[in-house]
């Protein structure tokens, strides 16, 4: 059995991990990359970056995104955004629609397990799911935040 000895963060170790923190709520591209490690981010994500943080910061009221598939808009607009978006409006509601239910509510359990996770509550530690509210495409905060997904025709 090999045992190895735990070691705690030097004191620059920990200045640069709350630095990071930090920084991941304030920003959602830095939110992402605090909860994606090998995240890479490319030109269009950064313009992409800037509007929903516009969006979030109430500047832009109506937002439609055209870049071609597989290019990232789906997992930074329909995942991480609700998740960040909650970090720093836990009272707030969320509509999320996708062509067919299937994918709404698949987006809407990827959001759901961000907003369950450790990095998460490093980030947000005063923000959970509700302990009676954990539906992948109908969720709630603890602070009363709502998360619906719905699809095209869908109630």
């Amino acid at each position: 059995m090999n045992s190895q000895k735990l070691q705690r963060p030097t004191k620059q170790e920990a200045k640069k991990e709350l630095a990071k923190r930090e920084l991941a709520r304030r920003h959602l591209s830095w939110f992402v990359k605090y909860s994606f490690e090998d995240y890479r981010e490319n030109w269009h994500h950064k313009i992409i970056f800037e509007k929903l943080e516009a969006v979030e910061r109430g500047e832009i009221r109506k937002l439609m995104i055209f870049v071609p598939p597989r290019h990232g808009k789906s997992e930074i607009c329909s995942v991480n955004f609700p998740a960040w978006f909650f970090g720093r409006n836990p009272k707030k509601s969320i509509i999320a629609s996708s062509y067919n239910s299937d994918l709404a509510i698949s987006f809407g359990r990827k959001a759901r397990n961000i907003v369950d996770s450790l990095e998460y509550k490093n980030l947000f530690p005063s923000i959970t799911l509700a302990d009676d509210s954990k539906a992948a495409g109908r969720w709630n905060t603890n602070r009363g935040g709502e998360y619906t997904a719905v699809g095209i025709g869908g109630g």
